[in-house]
């Protein structure tokens, strides 16, 4: 199950919910609710990976309505928008803050989804 860290005391995270918000609405998207706490999930931790399905649990105990392929498919917008970037591991979609540099390649640990 994923539980939020308030990566280095929340700061960080709401700059990078912030800057996400920014671009949503750059592209006439709504900010909702749901969409917040995607984005905070992976604003939490901005250095790893995580699998889709810990978001999707995460998401549902506030919005048990909400469906996986809804969720998979606003990761899928966020990454066009530049947001997120997805990957699959180990038969998991899973999904992390985009970085803010120009195209480069990172080494990510197999165990906990950590990027370098």
């Amino acid at each position: 199950m994923l539980e939020l860290n308030n990566w280095i005391g929340g700061v960080i995270v709401q700059e990078l919910v912030e800057r996400a918000q920014e671009v949503l609405k750059r592209n006439h998207l709504r900010w909702t609710k749901q969409r917040k706490m995607m984005i905070m999930a992976v604003a939490d931790d901005p250095t790893r990976y995580i699998d889709i399905t810990g978001v999707d649990q995460y998401l549902r105990q506030d919005y048990p309505g909400l469906s996986h392929n809804t969720i998979y498919r606003n990761f899928k917008e966020f990454e066009e928008l530049g947001i997120v970037e997805l990957r699959q591991h180990n038969d998991q979609m899973q999904v992390k803050y985009c970085c803010d540099s120009v195209h480069h390649h990172h080494f990510i640990c197999d165990r906990c989804g950590r990027v370098q």
